[in-house]
């Protein structure tokens, strides 16, 4: 019998707001300030415990230059979760979010969960204020997290967000049942 792929939560968002940064934080608890721009896709395997049950779950890193904008939505396919990244230093990737969202609605068969997440909360260049991110956040009933990747401020609240939201839902349990209940009745063998 097949394992069933592990759940996995795509990072979204502009080049250059930490999306690379947030995920090697998470993973290697460390900055990597030598991050290069995301081609295509990355993929970090991540492991954790929820409820006494061993849970592994994959963060896919997406590249945000334009040039790459037409490749991202085939990576959507199959996603548990996503995560909206932008930069409190670059207003461009803030004004750029619902085209990212918009993205996410037009190349899924159902809508997916997501995160809001404002990056860099400890420049001092912002040209985007928290206030005005959680406005925007809240018009649209979403979430919003804010993180530095570089002082790793909050990047354990963002994974514990994913888990319990995304990977590892509050009724995981019984719908895996279900599921597992159906393949077994319909099995052939």
């Amino acid at each position: 019998m097949l394992e069933p792929a592990a759940p996995r939560v795509i990072f979204i968002g502009d080049s250059g707001v930490g999306k690379t940064s947030l995920i090697y934080r998470a993973k290697y608890k460390k900055f990597n300030d030598g991050t290069t721009p995301t081609i295509g896709a990355g993929i970090t395997k991540m492991e954790t415990v929820q409820n006494g049950v061993n849970i592994e779950y994959q963060l896919w890193d997406t590249a945000g230059q334009e040039i790459y904008r037409s490749v991202v939505p085939m990576y959507f396919k199959g996603v548990c979760g996503a995560v909206l990244v932008f930069s409190l230093e670059d207003r461009n990737s803030f004004v750029n979010l619902q085209s990212w969202i918009d993205e996410l609605s037009k190349h899924t068969e159902l809508p997916i969960p997501y995160v809001v997440v404002g990056n860099k909360i400890d420049s001092e260049n912002q040209t985007v204020t928290r206030a005005e991110a959680r406005k925007w956040a809240s018009d649209r009933n979403s979430f919003i997290i804010f993180t530095s990747a570089f002082s790793s401020e909050n990047v354990d609240i963002l994974m514990e967000h994913i888990v319990s939201n995304f990977v590892y839902p509050p009724n995981f349990d019984e719908a895996f049942a279900k599921i597992q209940n159906k393949s077994e009745k319909s099995s052939c063998c």
